[in-house]
């Protein structure tokens, strides 16, 4: 089978990566090379993607993260690697760092690895004559470091937050009264850098689009966030809907979304940006260069009646060449309010017990399982956007009509433990593959032919 030459994409179970695998090889005849790094990932999603087993996956490899350079000289001989596409937020470091191994054209680390330094990133933006507003931000290694920090900028109220984290994880609100024993807490067992941040008031929206070949950037939609106080941890992601072109929100979104990302020459890049408006205006939470996760680069397609958001992303991952038009359909874009529902975990639980996900399915509402709830996953108490239960995207009249099917379908979704012990062990299977069993993947994945890449000595 001929092949005009091969990509790399990290994690290929993602959605997204099942979807750009046969993408690529049909536009263009590039085959992928699939790279994992996780191996915990891999046990638990290696019956997730059998386009892993198609013609058009030139090869699997299982490597360590921290050895790059390895991985680097595997795809050096082996490969004629022409692009590197992240598909989430932990691909965009380490992909970058191959991309600019191999010398690819368009590869620029320095620019990408500021997008996952969230500290730096807003310490350039500051930089940046006339910019956008930006919060106050520096890091802090200890409960002294906020205290002091709380005092020398005069802050009533901040959030705390590893800097390189994802997915609204382990993020902390403090002021001058929080307890001792909460900070002494939250940095006893540290997993990295931590960003103090000036807490901005105000609602909190996202922008997703594309930055093309040229730094312009191009808007796909504009979001609200619809969070609450769940399970002790403030702030908790319980959905999102699509804001119309309509209310002066979505402009000022936009426009403020261009104004951060033009100055740091992002190029060739989805992205995903999100902000809170407050009396002042805008002002940036934080920003990824890669598309915008939970399956929410499909919604963005089907509102604007089809648009390509994957493969407008491909393109520009692979050519500096323009896409041509996008066409964005604003009209059909407005016709809906699209949005996501997240259900809500109450208790570490294995579900053993389903009722109504038919019944969810069956609203006039519903369009998509981006996380459809099963029988034997792990259920946790809902704190952060990585511990929700179940996802669906709906699509609704407007916004109210958009709450009140969220508030539905959380009514028709139950599950609870009771079940049985031996239901709990065959349904609980897959996530609890041992890992002696993960070296036998030839018999765990038939046609997957992972190869083991040895780091570096």
């Amino acid at each position: 089978m001929r092949s005009d030459g091969d990509v790399v994409i990290m994690r290929p179970y993602i959605d997204y990566a099942r979807l750009l695998m046969p993408l690529l090889w049909d536009r263009y005849r590039l085959r992928t090379v699939a790279v994992f790094t996780d191996p915990v990932g891999l046990r638990k999603n290696f019956g997730r993607a059998p386009e892993l087993r198609a013609p058009y996956v030139a090869a699997s490899y299982l490597a360590d993260e921290d050895r790059l350079d390895a991985v680097v000289d595997v795809l050096r001989e082996r490969h004629d690697i022409r692009a590197v596409l992240p598909v989430g937020e932990a691909d965009v470091l380490p992909l970058a760092r191959i991309a600019d191994a191999l010398g690819l054209e368009g590869s620029d680390l320095q620019v990408r690895s500021r997008f996952r330094d969230k500290a730096a990133l807003k310490e350039f933006l500051r930089s940046v004559p006339g910019g956008p507003r930006v919060n106050v931000s520096l890091l802090v290694r200890t409960p002294d470091d906020v205290r002091a920090a709380l005092a020398e900028h005069g802050l009533g109220r901040a959030v705390l937050k590893p800097n390189a984290g994802v997915s609204n994880r382990d993020v902390l609100y403090v002021g001058p009264s929080t307890p001792d024993q909460v900070l002494e807490r939250y940095f006893r067992d540290p997993s990295g850098e931590v960003l103090l941040e000036e807490y901005v008031d105000g609602t909190e929206y996202f922008v997703n689009g594309q930055v093309d070949e040229a730094g312009v950037v191009h808007v796909f939609s504009v979001n609200q966030y619809v969070r609450r106080t769940l399970n002790g941890r403030e702030g908790v992601s319980t959905g999102d809907f699509t804001v119309a072109t309509s209310r002066p929100e979505f402009a000022i979104a936009a426009d403020y979304a261009r104004e951060v990302l033009r100055p740091t020459g992002l190029r060739r890049s989805p992205f995903h940006l999100e902000l809170k408006i407050d009396d002042r205006g805008p002002c940036l939470i934080e920003v990824a260069a890669r598309f915008c996760g939970a399956g929410i680069v499909l919604r963005d397609s089907d509102a604007h009646g089809g648009l390509d958001v994957l493969g407008i992303g491909a393109h520009h991952y692979l050519s500096a060449e323009p896409y041509g038009d996008y066409a964005l359909d604003w009209r059909e874009y407005d016709a809906h309010v699209r949005g996501l529902v997240q259900g809500i975990g109450t208790r570490d639980q294995r579900i053993l017990s389903l009722a109504g996900a038919r019944r969810a399915e069956a609203m006039p509402e519903f369009v998509r399982w981006d996380t459809r709830p099963r029988y034997g996953d792990h259920v946790v108490p809902t704190v952060d956007f990585a511990t929700v239960p179940w996802r669906a995207t709906v699509s609704c009249q407007d916004e109210e009509h958009f709450h009140r099917t969220s508030d539905r379908m959380r009514a028709v979704l139950a599950f609870d433990s009771r079940g049985g012990r031996r239901l709990e062990r065959v349904q609980a299977l897959p996530a609890l593959v041992p890992q002696a069993a993960v070296q036998a993947y030839g018999r765990l994945a038939p046609g997957l032919h992972l190869q083991r890449i040895a780091g570096h000595a």
